[in-house]
């Protein structure tokens, strides 16, 4: 009987083994080359064995106080992608801007010239002051400028400095003698030139001549301002526009914005200004290559990642108060390698200010949706 109980175990034994070694995708998750734990991710096997939700609820809106000096009264913005499907592991190959293809996009327009090819640049000169430039070192900083789009500047004034005045321009507005449509023509001409493929997502800012013509403001070298020398015209309508790549349908911004709390909800990794007669203006900053693994990431709860922003913000020696009005995803790179992990991001957007003082500030806190880290 004994002899019979081990010959029993054996075969259960060796069963056990031939079914582990027919299904190796039950021992680990981890994707050849993956810089991610092996536990934040999904795979689709893992799905079929247990029904599995790869989504994260998160309501529209969300209303707390947190304490005396921090509070929230927020929209949410997250893609219902993201809310159905959750985020499908992913890496971005940086990507060289091709010189010859944006000459040739703008050859007719400027009658280029190259001026300068050293260690650092190449530089090409044209019509209309125009100086166009490719950095070698790095795969961003690609920028066109002419003097149309200098005069632009000083009327439209974006920054967060005393003469901001964007929001005297409309959003997704149709110009007179240029449409949206014709602008996007031009977008797709960019966005082909630079190598700029998969999905994308622009905001157009109409710039009418007329509020150009009311706004312009030239600052000298003396510190005096006055109006530019220039005659506006209705040929001068103008979009300025903001292009992102997308990473499972969300943003990709640049990582910069995690020190220049600038206009993070309308910002793109790139932008150009364009009227019905040409490109004026644009800057190129690092252009991805998105490749989609298998896996998807596992995001924190809502619930956690709200848990992680309270104490981020809660501190006894706090002096400011705090008001969140936005909460988004966006996905930032991670890496200093050509290829780079992208990674879903919430951000918590407002301001902050010192009562006593009547100052006020942006106030951002970015957290990884994965692993609930403050970057």
């Amino acid at each position: 009987m004994k002899k019979y109980n081990y010959v029993l175990i054996g075969i259960v034994i060796l069963c056990m083994i031939a079914f582990l070694w027919t299904n190796p995708k039950r021992l680990s998750l981890k994707l050849e080359g993956d810089s991610v734990l092996p536990s934040t991710l999904i795979s689709e096997s893992m799905e079929e064995e247990q029904d599995y939700n790869r989504g994260i609820e998160v309501p529209d809106n969300w209303i707390e106080e947190i304490d005396d000096k921090n509070s929230i009264n927020a929209v949410i913005e997250v893609p219902e992608k993201i809310k159905k499907d959750g985020f499908k592991y992913a890496m971005g190959k940086s990507l060289k801007v091709n010189e010859m293809e944006i000459v040739k996009l703008l050859e007719e327009d400027y009658r280029l010239e190259k001026t300068l090819d050293n260690e650092e640049i190449i530089q090409y000169r044209g019509a209309d002051e125009m100086y166009l430039y490719f950095p070698k070192e790095n795969n961003y900083g690609v920028s066109l400028a002419t003097q149309l789009g200098s005069y632009i500047r000083m009327a439209y004034r974006e920054g967060m400095t005393s003469d901001y005045n964007r929001d005297k321009y409309r959003l997704e507005t149709e110009l007179e003698g240029f449409s949206l449509e014709e602008c996007n023509e031009r977008i797709r001409q960019i966005c082909s030139a630079a190598g700029i493929e998969g999905e994308i997502e622009t905001i157009h800012r109409a710039l009418d001549y007329q509020t150009m013509a009311d706004e312009a403001r030239e600052l000298h070298m003396d510190g005096s301002v006055t109006k530019p020398d220039y005659l506006w015209s209705v040929s001068d309508n103008s979009y300025y526009c903001t292009i992102s790549q997308l990473c499972n349908g969300v943003k990709v911004i640049p990582s910069y914005l995690l020190t220049g709390y600038g206009d993070i909800l309308n910002v793109g990794s790139h932008n150009c200004t364009v009227n019905k007669e040409r490109i004026v203006s644009f800057y190129l900053d690092e252009i991805y290559e998105i490749q989609y693994g298998e896996e998807y990431l596992s995001l924190l709860p809502f619930s956690e990642i709200l848990q992680r922003y309270k104490e981020c913000v809660t501190s006894s020696l706090q002096t400011y108060e705090t008001e969140v009005t936005n909460i988004t995803m966006r996905v930032m790179t991670i890496g200093n390698e050509e290829e780079k992990e992208m990674v879903p991001v919430w951000i918590f957007l407002g301001t902050w200010s010192v009562e006593d003082e009547e100052t006020t500030a942006p106030h951002a806190v970015f957290l990884n949706a994965v692993t609930g880290e403050r970057l």
